[in-house]
């Protein structure tokens, strides 16, 4: 088998990531609002990349599905759906 007939691979530019999110701590370092380290309630999600949703494993937090969709209505970094939920 030769492999004098095979076309080189395109070269791809780097993607920008002047945009791209950035980690600025870990999550067994950080607080979140009800006092315990941000990674304690995530680790269960852990197949999930560490994202906690309904059936993830995670436990329930107290606040409601509407409080979650107004919080992440007013943080910019969250894009809303056409029916207006997260």
């Amino acid at each position: 088998m030769s492999l004098g007939s095979v076309a080189p691979l395109p070269s791809d530019p780097l993607p920008d990531v002047s945009r791209a999110t950035r980690i600025k701590a870990r999550g067994d370092k950080v607080f979140n609002f009800q006092g315990v380290t941000c990674l304690s309630c995530h680790i269960p999600a852990a197949r999930f990349d560490f994202v906690c949703e309904k059936g993830h494993g995670c436990a329930p937090i107290p606040i409601d599905d509407k409080k979650i969709a107004e919080l992440q209505g007013m943080d910019p970094r969250c894009p809303v759906n056409k029916a207006g939920k997260p």
